[in-house]
């Protein structure tokens, strides 16, 4: 039984990667977009000896580990986006097996694949893929993750290695994204929910024996704490700006985004039986979970109703900061900015696949529906992703014929010279590029750092203009038309 028990765990982490592989595998060799050429400019002069200088490569992000991986992408295929593409689908795949690695402590390893199953294909997770720049949110979750599962293995079997290896993901999650600092709490929540001697705690009895010695275990992340934030205050001269978390959400922009993070297929471009079908399997996969909840928590086995706890807070606390960005700007059409949700949809996915497969049923096959109605919505969910992953692949192929034809019908421009884009086509809710994002991609192109570049819409001075390589861009027939100095 354990025999063939090792193999079905060997099978999932061999299926899981295969499913992202084949959801995402179109999309290998498609050019960087907008920021991907921003980052790489940021980190593309600085050398090994002065690698400190990442901590400072995102200017008001925090982000050196995840700078690192452009930093090493650039020193060996420069501006060659396939290497960025493997990178970021080799960490996707790390990320929901590591989604099943840790879940399947809590749970039984049926909703714990199911959970990461749905991450892997949920149209939310296309941003973090397809752009290469979104990279940091799986990133961050994965060290996340890495750094919860060993802290569950040190409270369950107590080796010291796990809990220095929790510290060390710890730290890697501070220095990826701000998100990271979650993790922070997590770890706390965690010791209290499954710790020994957390039984007390829970049913209203503190033990000061208990809180004497896991004080000691969170003191080296009170210590962290304080360093991250002695370190941001030293790189940007204080904590560091942020968007304000609350403010006054419209009504519909919460409507959709909560819609779009509850079930994102609704979004899409889709035919109206697909619509219906997935508004359908919405309603039923809501009232079930309802139901679930409802009926079957208090006679539940304590595992579930400890990982639902614990996921629940985790949700909580990773919708908070992004509920500016979420409910107030919204989510646009195509899922634009859907990145900042990939994190609540781990715990939302988790707390569904929970629910529906792990809870104690009444009766002995209730389970088989609930494997059917979740593998509905995986099937239903690639179907969507790939669908999202249009604008995506538009928005690259756009971006690489601008920069392609611009290296062609400019071949050697002079010293200091001077590129004024008279119009940038909009794709995935903006333009293809910005002066910021733009500028660095050309000169990467060229090699040079003395060229200047501007789009429509920047404040230039009209000589500059006079003096500049006029650059239009038709991109319904995908040609540039390029007026040069002398003509203007």
């Amino acid at each position: 039984m354990a025999f063939s028990r090792k193999y079905a765990t060997l099978a999932v982490y061999g299926l899981l990667p295969a499913v992202v592989l084949l959801a995402y595998v179109h999309t290998l060799g498609d050019p960087l977009v907008r920021d991907d050429y921003w980052l790489l400019g940021q980190v593309k002069d600085i050398s090994f000896s002065h690698l400190w200088a990442l901590f400072r490569a995102q200017v008001v992000y925090l982000r050196p580990l995840g700078m690192f991986t452009w930093w090493v992408e650039y020193r060996l295929a420069g501006m060659a986006s396939l290497p960025a593409d493997i990178f970021d689908i080799v960490l996707d795949s790390v990320t929901v097996c590591l989604v099943f690695w840790f879940l399947r402590r809590l749970v039984k390893p049926l909703p714990a694949f199911f959970a990461a199953l749905l991450l892997a294909v949920t149209p939310i997770g296309a941003e973090t893929v397809t752009w290469s720049a979104a990279r940091f949110d799986p990133m961050v979750l994965s060290f996340m993750l890495l750094a919860l599962g060993l802290y569950y293995d040190f409270l369950m079997k107590g080796r010291r290695w796990a809990y220095w290896g929790s510290m060390a993901a710890v730290a890697a999650a501070l220095m990826t994204k701000e998100p990271g600092v979650i993790v922070l709490g997590m770890i706390p929540v965690l010791e209290l929910i499954y710790g020994r001697g957390s039984g007390p705690f829970l049913d209203g009895i503190w033990q000061w024996a208990f809180a004497k010695r896991v004080l000691y275990r969170w003191l080296p992340l009170l210590v962290m704490f304080v360093f991250y934030m002695l370190i941001r205050y030293v790189v940007f001269g204080g904590i560091g700006g942020a968007e304000p978390i609350f403010g006054e959400p419209l009504a519909k922009v919460t409507f959709y985004s909560a819609l779009a993070f509850v079930f994102p297929v609704y979004q899409l471009n889709v035919d109206g039986h697909l619509l219906l079908l997935s508004l359908m399997l919405a309603v039923i996969l809501g009232i079930v979970a309802a139901g679930a909840v409802l009926v079957l928590w208090k006679p539940g086995r304590t595992a579930s109703r400890r990982a639902v706890i614990f996921l629940g807070i985790f949700l909580i606390t990773t919708l908070l900061p992004i509920f500016h960005f979420i409910f107030i700007d919204g989510i646009r059409q195509d899922l634009v900015n859907s990145r900042y949700l990939f994190l609540p949809a781990f715990a939302f996915l988790s707390i569904v696949s929970i629910v529906v497969l792990d809870l104690r049923w009444r009766f002995r096959y209730a389970v088989y529906p609930g494997v059917a109605l979740l593998s509905c919505v995986a099937l239903l969910y690639f179907v969507a992703l790939q669908k999202d992953e249009h604008p995506w692949e538009a928005a690259d192929a756009e971006s690489g014929q601008i920069l392609t034809e611009t290296r062609q019908m400019i071949i050697d421009p002079p010293p200091h010279a001077v590129f004024y884009y008279k119009d940038m086509p909009v794709m995935t809710g903006y333009r293809i590029f910005e002066h910021l994002t733009l500028q660095p991609a050309i000169r990467m192109e060229y090699n040079r750092n003395d060229i200047r570049v501007y789009v429509a819409g920047d404040q230039v001075d009209q000589d500059v203009i006079r003096n500049a390589y006029i650059i239009e861009v038709d991109s319904s027939h995908n040609t540039l038309k390029v007026t040069p100095p002398a003509t203007n």
